[in-house]
């Protein structure tokens, strides 16, 4: 047999493979090896943004929790979720503040007509309440010893079936959250601006109890804020009942005191009652 004769695949060229022979070797390497590597890529890139998306998700959950003040499901949650703390900063960061002691300062300062203050401290539980009567003016004052915080400051008056929010209102002050440590809050801002109160509509009131509830948090209480709209209708846009309004107040001061009981240190939950007399 010639070479003529012999098959492609047994031709030789100076001991070196037939160039037709190299050519189809080469066409495997670069669709079938390319292909490979192509699938690796888009392997990777979709484990690389389910993970991106694990980590924010696992952040997200944690802090709808933290802000709605679910602190059960939060206690079985952040075990199951703290096996990605490792790649996820902001859930160590969450796992952190838990037990970081916010420390704030907070006081009632009262003047009375004489021009004189008085000052009650709000982690005092000794106190006896204060009595305060229409010729008196008060004001809140607050400050951080660390770290920045939501702030959340109303009164009530459960007799009438009231409550008010003193902060963040701008109202009262133009600083709105976050709040930050070294610095003296008062609510109301203004140096000659105080609260006062009215005189009992009804003169059989001798007294009535109201409260100032102080909340401070590394995060917002998106629940308290939708409540509150709800309490006045602002959700509605139309007014709610009073004895609706009642119901709402109380629930609303059931989810203050959760964060009161969910002993979480960053957490600071104080309240202030004193008589409104006159």
């Amino acid at each position: 047999m010639s070479r003529r004769d012999q098959p492609v695949s047994e031709l030789k060229t100076n001991g070196r493979q037939h160039p037709g022979s190299r050519f189809s070797d080469r066409i495997r390497k670069t669709f079938l090896g390319s292909r490979s590597k192509r699938y690796g890529s888009y392997f990777a890139a979709i484990f690389l943004v389910a993970f991106v998306v694990n980590q924010f998700a696992a952040y997200k959950i944690a802090m709808y929790f933290l802000e709605n003040a679910d602190f059960s499901k939060l206690n079985w949650y952040l075990p199951a979720a703290k096996w990605t703390a490792f790649f996820n900063a902001k859930i160590t960061q969450i796992s952190e503040l838990l037990n970081q002691p916010s420390g704030p300062h907070t006081r009632l300062v009262v003047r009375r007509p004489d021009g004189s203050t008085q000052e009650y401290r709000f982690d005092s539980p000794a106190m006896e309440k204060p009595l305060l009567t229409p010729v008196d003016v008060y004001k809140i004052s607050i400050s951080l010893t660390q770290g920045d915080a939501y702030l959340y400051v109303f009164q009530t008056d459960l007799h009438y079936g009231r409550i008010q929010e003193f902060f963040p209102n701008p109202q009262f002050s133009l600083v709105s959250n976050p709040i930050h440590s070294d610095i003296i809050y008062h609510i109301p801002s203004e140096e000659t601006a105080w609260f006062y109160l009215e005189k009992h509509a009804d003169a059989s009131v001798a007294a009535t109890t109201k409260t100032v509830h102080v909340l401070i948090s590394p995060w917002r209480a998106k629940d308290l804020e939708v409540l509150y709209d709800q309490i006045y209708g602002q959700v509605e846009g139309t007014a709610t009942p009073r004895a609706r309004r009642q119901e709402l107040i109380e629930n609303f001061i059931a989810r203050l005191t959760l964060r009161k009981d969910a002993g979480i240190e960053s957490i600071y939950y104080q309240e202030l009652a004193f008589q409104h007399g006159g």
